[in-house]
């Protein structure tokens, strides 16, 4: 595989003067869909497969793909005369076992993701464990932190990869109390043990993947934000849901669930793409009355984003789902109420409304080799037919 990449590399280096005279172009696009600060813009406007995005031409369909490839290149390239892509040594040694030091550390890129059949299964339900192998410890290549949780997404070929607690450390994996976020995101490598962040602070650490923010009245000590993964709504964004918690002395108070705007920032002092997450709101869901939709779990089918939520008081588990083109839009969910989908929100719910209860969180995918929907979870599962 090496060898592969190292062929492509002589291949690639061809074609940056090429590369870098179409940057041009797309740069002064890019530009438009970016805040001065690297921040992604949400105007209210951005509705994917709008009538705004549907007005896009091909030409600039065309330019968006040359310019996937012009960072690809760029940021490749820029790793490997540097010598960024090797990880990170932990004490002498590779943490993670025998990975590591084998060969140069891509990220990794992602293909097109089939959602939905039409496939021919080839496994035989129900499913079953055959086996589990135990890989080691994953860590970073660009700094040192200790995590929570973890759920995987994807925006264009970038998979992005989200975290609860990030506890910050040093080179020997010490406990001593550096600093934390309540959560965080990094991007995946070709290496199951070593993750990529970007952007990090003048400390060197991950900042605050979804943010605390002041205007509601919240502060880092105090206000925890906890996510789960990130669904793409179209090539380079998508959305993720969050959940307030108010935690002072580590009491928790859940406050509600919410919904925030995710794109890829390209700053000039990045090898690589930097994610960020705007919140459209303090949250949308009240936690003390409501599912917290999305804290569990999201998912897409091609058609509509289908988010999982606990809720106060009970075991089980609700969803919401809403059409793709209208994530950011609340007056589109529409909530399963045990028989149909409704668009008022749920005034009662316990085990009638429920699609399955007793699990903490996870992740739904569609298996081409199992020819359904399957649901890879932390907990015990109680699933309603």
């Amino acid at each position: 595989m090496v060898a592969a990449m190292e062929k492509k590399l002589e291949q690639v280096v061809e074609e940056v003067p090429r590369a870098h005279k179409a940057e041009k172009t797309w740069r002064e696009e890019e530009e438009k869909e970016q805040t001065a600060e690297g921040e992604c813009e949400y105007d209210g406007d951005f509705l994917p497969g709008s009538q705004k995005r549907e007005q896009k031409t091909e030409g600039w369909q065309k330019m968006n793909k040359r310019k996937s490839l012009v960072r690809q290149w760029k940021g490749l390239l820029q790793m490997v005369m540097n010598g960024k892509c090797r990880g990170r040594k932990m004490g002498g040694k590779w943490e993670g076992g025998k990975r590591g030091d084998s060969g140069p550390l891509y990220l990794f890129r992602a293909g097109p993701i089939p959602l939905t059949p039409p496939c021919t299964p080839c496994g035989n339900l129900p499913l079953e464990v055959a086996s589990v192998e135990l890989l080691g410890n994953v860590h970073s290549a660009t700094t040192f932190v200790k995590r929570d949780l973890g759920f995987q997404g994807k925006l264009g070929n970038v998979v992005l990869l989200t975290y609860g607690d990030t506890l910050f450390s040093d080179e020997t994996n010490s406990s001593a109390w550096r600093g934390m976020t309540s959560d965080s995101a990094a991007l995946a490598t070709t290496d199951p043990l070593v993750v990529w962040d970007t952007g990090l602070s003048d400390n060197g650490y991950p900042v605050q993947f979804c943010p605390v923010m002041e205007e509601f009245g919240e502060d880092p000590a105090h206000t925890a934000m906890g996510v789960t993964n990130v669904v793409e709504l179209s090539p380079g964004r998508g959305l993720v849901y969050f959940l307030k918690n108010h935690r002072p002395n580590g009491i928790n108070r859940l406050i509600g669930a919410g919904v925030a705007s995710v794109c890829l920032t390209y700053p000039s002092n990045s090898t690589a793409p930097v994610p960020v997450a705007t919140r459209l709101g303090e949250y949308w869901w009240d936690a003390e009355i409501d599912p917290w939709y999305g804290d569990v779990c999201a998912m897409s089918d091609g058609k509509y984003i289908y988010a999982y939520g606990h809720a106060k008081a009970n075991e089980w588990v609700y969803v919401s789902r809403v059409p793709i083109r209208h994530a950011f839009n609340l007056s589109n969910y529409e909530y399963w109420n045990g028989d149909d989908w409704q668009s008022e929100l749920l005034a009662e719910y316990g085990e009638k409304e429920a699609v399955f209860g007793e699990v903490n969180q996870g992740q739904v995918f569609f298996s081409r080799y199992w020819g359904c929907y399957v649901f890879v979870y932390v907990g015990m599962l109680f699933v309603r037919s």
